[in-house]
């Protein structure tokens, strides 16, 4: 008989919508073949520690990680999706100090995710996403709901992807980008660090670092250091 495995303490940094989803994940990966004992949520505002949220409590902020014994070698997922703040991932797992074995890679059951594919640590699909084959994939790269990562593409880490995201094959994007609802992006096209493309946008040609594009055929909207 093959023996069963132990499921893995987690929980998930952050409580807004995009962590929440990310605890949904968890469970419906438990559902599917148990591998998770979620804990709860981590979060630094202090207002909401000892809340329950979803019915899970929040354990506390990031000193927690230290501070209670039941957390000192839990897995973290780094669920904060801001586009305002396209580093926030970075600017916490750079605080934390922690080793990449501690960041585990989170897959919705209904995303498909080619073995082919190299996915980085702390990386997050969620329910309906699609990753094709040879695709590289950095560290807490977050794909929402039915986004589609073409073959050979590169994503840089830290990158975020809205919902019903449809890409070419070989495209890339740089570290921290954000890619809004229901963009299309070129086979083929270079995306820089930084960059936001706006809810809608069809980039056809490629995008530098550090600039908001929206529209079809995508413009520059702004540029920002």
């Amino acid at each position: 008989m093959i023996p069963k495995l132990a499921s893995e303490d987690v929980v998930v940094y952050g409580t807004g919508g995009t962590a929440r989803d990310i605890l949904e994940t968890l469970e419906a990966a438990n559902a599917d073949k148990r591998r998770w004992n979620i804990l709860g949520f981590l979060d630094d505002n202090q207002a909401l520690h000892g809340k329950d949220i979803l019915g899970y409590p929040v354990l506390g902020g990031g000193e927690a990680l230290a501070t209670q014994q039941s957390l000192r070698s839990v897995k973290i997922v780094l669920g904060m999706g801001n586009e305002r703040s396209l580093l926030i991932r970075k600017t916490v797992r750079a605080r934390l100090g922690l080793t990449a074995d501690r960041f585990p890679v989170v897959i919705h059951p209904s995303a498909q995710v080619s073995r082919r594919s190299r996915i980085g640590e702390g990386s997050a699909f969620l329910s309906g996403s699609f990753c094709s084959n040879e695709a590289i994939v950095g560290r807490h790269v977050l794909v929402l709901q039915n986004t589609i990562i073409g073959h050979d593409s590169v994503v840089g880490d830290y990158a975020s992807f809205s919902a019903n995201i449809s890409t070419g094959g070989g495209f890339q994007i740089g570290e921290g980008s954000y890619v809004g609802l229901g963009v299309s992006i070129l086979p083929g096209t270079r995306i820089g660090a930084g960059s936001r493309l706006g809810m809608g946008a069809v980039v056809i040609r490629d995008v530098p670092d550090g600039v908001t594009v929206v529209g079809n055929p995508a413009r520059i909207l702004e540029s920002r250091e």
